[in-house]
């Protein structure tokens, strides 16, 4: 399962009253939102962040080598 970077949100269109939950996870966050989240963050999240931060930094260099 992908790490959650907020809650989830249930969202309702009035007009049709059709109903969905909006899911926010770390691997759709921009670079600039994660880094921002890190500086107000507690221990534990901050440790997920710096987690996707490396993520993506191994896969930006072995995208880069090939």
């Amino acid at each position: 399962m992908p790490i959650k970077f907020a809650p989830s949100v249930l969202k309702v269109d009035r007009v049709n009253n059709k109903r969905w939950y909006e899911h926010s996870y770390m691997k759709s966050q921009s670079v600039q939102t994660l880094m921002e989240a890190m500086e107000k963050a507690t221990p534990k999240r901050r440790q997920k962040i710096a987690n996707e931060l490396a993520r993506r930094e191994k896969l930006a260099k072995s995208n880069s080598t090939k």
